[in-house]
């Protein structure tokens, strides 16, 4: 069978807003009836393969061998045999994560983040009801700047990307990094995830530093709606204080978006130091949060949705809207 590898998505943090630095989702699912997405934890038994007597061995493979399959696309390596995945399963990172993994994220806590999925997945088959629910696994994957990777119908989780803002592990990593590394902020990754893959980036005839900030706007207006009591400092990856602040701050930040002629720049180092993940904005002012483009693209599809009630999220996850010349007189955003 030819496997379709998605590209990994790196878990970019958003949120909806005005006023309140609480601000939440109002699409929450009732948590009656809505099953749990189980995260299958395939890192414990890959850590204990080498332990395994080899008929046990054998049946684990056997049994496991699609996840296998899919696993080795991301390793590059053939994990359905029985020596490379052996091998996988002595190396330091397998062992001290898994451990890490297993001490940091109780079953408590798992099982509270499924109870999320599952609701999300929920919100997301009525927002987006063609995006397919994937099947989850957890994993160590040591790579430093992914977490969510995607074969198929396969998700997996590098869940030693979750265990805590404070975890010793996450030491040489900017603050703004280490925000982003809670279990609560799990859902949000998968979602982004998700809706990223099945509705790419189209930047259109012109790649304008304004497309890239509504598509973002529209990913984080998606996060949004589907996870469940959304918030949107925790969407944005911001803290309470810099979304106050975005939220205090926004008339000024557009006019010198405005005045300084960056929302049109097709210059694409500019699209990237408003929208990418970084300790602050400087361009804008060195008080502004990080992708602080991100929350101006939010704001503008919040108030395309707030004039136009009828819309969907599929509308402005479209390139006919973020990539529309016309995208600022649609929407009405005037702040």
């Amino acid at each position: 069978m030819t496997r379709r590898y998605i590209l990994p998505v790196l878990a970019i943090a958003m949120v909806s807003l005005v006023g309140c630095q609480k601000q939440t989702s109002e699409t929450a699912t009732s948590t009656e009836n809505v099953p749990k997405a189980e995260i299958a934890p395939l890192y414990k038994q890959i850590e204990a393969f080498d332990l395994m007597p080899d008929t046990t061995r054998v049946a684990f493979i056997d049994s496991n061998r699609e996840a296998l399959e899919a696993l080795s696309v991301i390793y590059n390596e053939d994990l359905t045999d029985s020596p490379t995945l052996r091998s996988l399963s002595q190396r330091p990172s397998t062992v001290i994560f898994s451990q890490a993994v297993d001490s940091l994220l109780p079953a408590a806590t798992v099982d509270s983040v499924e109870i999320a999925l599952g609701l999300a997945f929920a919100n997301m088959n009525r927002e987006l009801p063609q995006i397919p629910i994937p099947r989850l696994y957890g994993i160590i994957y040591p790579v430093k700047d992914r977490w969510i990777l995607t074969v198929d119908d396969i998700m997996f989780i590098g869940l030693n990307h979750f265990l805590g803002a404070e975890f010793d592990g996450y030491n040489s990593m900017y603050n703004y990094q280490r925000l982003g590394k809670t279990p609560r902020r799990l859902p949000y990754n998968v979602i982004e995830a998700l809706v990223a893959t099945a509705y790419p980036f189209q930047p259109g005839e012109q790649n304008t530093a304004l497309t890239r900030m509504v598509y973002n706007g529209a990913l984080t207006m998606a996060m949004q709606k589907i996870v469940d009591k959304a918030s949107l400092a925790e969407t944005l990856n911001m803290t309470d204080d810099q979304l106050r602040w975005a939220d205090e701050n926004e008339k000024q930040i557009w006019q010198k978006m405005v005045a300084d002629q960056m929302i049109f720049s097709t210059d694409p180092a500019i699209g990237d130091r408003l929208t990418l993940p970084a300790p602050n904005t400087p361009i804008i002012h060195p008080d502004a949060p990080g992708r602080i483009g991100t929350y101006i693209g939010y704001r503008i599809v919040a108030s395309y949705l707030k004039n136009n009630p009828e819309a969907t999220l599929e509308q402005v996850l479209s390139p006919e809207f973020y990539a529309s010349p016309g995208v600022l007189a649609t929407a009405g955003y005037n702040p």
